[in-house]
């Protein structure tokens, strides 16, 4: 599945779908390797508030997910 642009353009549920289940291997992962019981509140996961809507942004050169830059081309 690929989405072109900066958004999701209206594909929110799949967005969610997709977070959702990337979310869900990353805690396995984390219980697996430290052979804990951790859920997504516990690792703060859950937490939106430090979110923006500046957290995904496009220019004419660059594709970036702050700190993260990628060239585009």
């Amino acid at each position: 599945m690929f989405f072109s642009g900066t958004t999701s353009q209206g594909k929110d549920v799949v967005v969610g779908q997709l977070r959702a289940a990337s979310l869900g291997f990353l805690i396995r992962q984390v219980n697996s390797l430290t052979r804990q019981e951790y859920d997504l509140d516990d690792l703060g996961l859950l937490d939106d508030s430090h979110m923006t809507k500046q957290a995904v942004m496009e220019t004419v050169e660059d594709f970036c997910i702050p700190p993260f830059s990628v060239a585009k081309g």
